[in-house]
């Protein structure tokens, strides 16, 4: 089935990732109106953002109310590493 949305969010997500190159980013989702987040914050590489199962995952997030904040984490080093 074609999902016109789906196809329109991975184009902005590819254009997002282009401006802003980095090997990890961080998403946090707000949920609007009060502003709350989603439990727990996640790291994502920008190979996992272009996947199109979480694309899925975050348009569904979206569509229950949470509004996505996208930040690039600059020379990230794991603490276990």
């Amino acid at each position: 089935m074609f999902d016109r949305g789906l196809i329109l969010t991975s184009q902005a997500i590819r254009r997002q990732l282009a401006a802003m190159p980095h090997e990890l980013y961080l998403i946090r989702l707000i949920h609007q109106p009060p502003n709350r987040p989603f439990p727990g914050e996640r790291l994502w590489t920008a190979e996992q953002l272009r996947n199109l199962a979480t694309i899925r995952f975050l348009r569904a997030r979206n569509r229950e109310g949470y509004r996505p904040s996208m930040k690039h984490i600059p020379d990230y080093a794991p603490p276990w590493g």
